[in-house]
């Protein structure tokens, strides 16, 4: 016998099969009526089915906005990539429409970039084997890496880079790297070029080179004859020959003028001593940048300026303003108001002379005197220097005759001659002695006050003394004057 549910008021005891009273309705035979839900739950079921509707419809409203926007992404994307495919092509109105295809082989080639151009994103390279130039358009599928193989654009590359470049069967560019096989030697100087043998010596190692070597000035194509062993250059190539001469820092000039005057000059630029005059005359060729020039000389004070060399230009450099060393001439003159003359210039004697270190000609002048000439050279604060002068000594011609003739002529105390004698004295007041056996001595005084002439001629007669014979001439076994000989008056001989 089953047990009674007592929360179904439907369901039949097992024991009696009575139905209370209380619970039982009126049963038609055939079925079983069925009992009509409260309205508290009409409406929760009401509520349960409103929310499954609206789940129901949340779902179909977010699934279709995803369709929608994938395709719309896709429209996007197959767009932008069609652009990209366009821009890429140089020329694209003159280009025939390509297919691509699946790439089966791919050429690589090692080669310098001779240019770049931004634009139509395209490099001019130079095989490193057959130094042919090729034009290569740079698409947008092209793998483009760095040296150590890290992913980079075509803005990163320019001229004179050394790449390794991957090419299809169709010359389409498929890769291009840096190369990491190039070497590099950067900031080298005294770097020897031989255009003959078409050699590059940097550091004892020489390497060779082409025609159709690059070399590059600040991006610009340079002109490798007109390198110097003191430009700064890089070097980059393969193997043994250089492909790529940066010059990361080109040269100008400096001319040094007015270095006549200096004596025994010396020109320091930084390190580079330069003594000799004809080098110096000459253009001096020095890196771009800062300089020092020192200039030094016996005669000057130490010259020193800071240059700013720039490059393929000439700076000059003149020394006339130059500070000149100096020194005071101590000249001593045995007379007074004499005439100083310093390099063919009058100065006045009373103020002491301030020369220039070097060689000087002095010359001291006064009427009445010869002049005399002295070359000094001043190497020091001071110079002394003594110039004595000597007096002209300006002549007149006396005649001297006497009666009789053969007398013994004394002028001075100095013994001439036999009257008469002729000869030169100088102007002013000389004492005259005659002297003659038998005859008395005479003494008389002359005044020579012309060169020749009538004024300057004397005769003496002379007296005898009582009871001597006349005597006969003794020769003198002195020089006679002769006339217009000078005569150099000397004390008579004694007897």
């Amino acid at each position: 016998m089953s047990k009674t549910d007592p929360h179904n008021p439907f369901s039949d005891s097992e024991d009696d099969g009575v139905v209370y009273e209380t619970t039982r309705n009126t049963i038609q035979h055939g079925y079983r009526r069925t009992l009509e839900p409260t309205p508290a739950k009409k409406e929760k079921e009401k509520e349960k089915d409103g929310k499954s509707h609206f789940a129901y419809f949340y779902i179909i409203t977010l699934f279709s906005g995803v369709v929608i926007c994938m395709v719309i992404f896709a429209i996007v994307f197959n767009t932008y990539t069609s652009s990209r495919k366009d821009d890429a092509k140089p020329n694209a109105s003159s280009q025939p429409n390509v297919t691509e295809v699946g790439v089966t082989e791919v050429r690589p080639i090692v080669g310098v970039i001779k240019s770049v151009d931004i634009a139509t994103e395209s490099i001019i390279l130079i095989d490193a084997v057959s130094s042919a130039e090729t034009l290569i358009p740079v698409r947008s599928s092209t793998e483009m890496k760095s040296k150590y193989g890290d992913p980079i654009t075509f803005k990163d590359f320019a001229a004179g880079d050394i790449v390794d470049a991957g090419m299809d069967s169709s010359n389409r560019l498929i890769s291009l790297a840096k190369s990491s096989s190039a070497f590099n030697l950067p900031m080298r100087t005294k770097v020897a070029i031989d255009l003959e043998s078409r050699t590059i010596e940097t550091n004892s190692d020489v390497y060779r080179y082409n025609e159709k070597i690059l070399v590059l000035n600040k991006g610009q194509p340079y002109d490798i004859s007109q390198l110097l062993p003191i430009d700064v250059v890089t070097l980059s190539g393969i193997g043994d020959t250089v492909s790529v001469i940066n010059l990361n820092k080109g040269h100008g000039y400096v001319r040094i003028g007015n270095l006549e005057f200096i004596d025994n000059g010396v020109v320091e630029i930084d390190t580079d001593i330069y003594s000799s005059l004809e080098e110096l005359f000459e253009a001096i060729p020095l890196v771009e940048g800062q300089h020092r020039i020192v200039v030094k000389g016996d005669n000057i004070e130490p010259y020193i300026k800071d240059l700013e060399i720039t490059p393929n230009a000439m700076t000059f450099v003149d020394l006339e303003d130059i500070q000149v060393k100096t020194g005071i001439l101590n000249l001593s003159v045995n007379v007074q108001n004499y005439t100083l003359i310093l390099d063919g210039n009058p100065h006045l004697a009373s103020e002491p002379p301030l020369l220039p270190y070097g060689v000087h000609m002095v010359r001291v002048e006064k009427d009445g005197y010869i002049p005399v000439e002295q070359v000094i050279d001043v190497m020091g604060p001071s110079t002394d220097l003594s110039i004595q002068l000597k007096e002209v000594l300006k002549l007149g011609r006396v005649t001297i005759t006497a009666v009789p003739s053969g007398a013994n002529v004394f002028i001075d105390s100095a013994l001439i001659g036999q009257a008469p004698v002729s000869i030169s004295l100088e102007l002013g007041t000389h004492d005259v002695k005659l002297t003659m056996d038998g005859y008395k001595e005479l003494v008389f005084s002359i005044n020579v006050v012309s060169g020749s002439g009538p004024d300057n001629s004397y005769n003496a007669t002379l007296e005898r003394v009582a009871n001597t014979p006349a005597p006969q001439p003794t020769p003198i076994p002195f020089h006679q004057v002769k006339p217009g000989e000078g005569v150099i008056l000397t004390p008579p001989p004694s007897f």
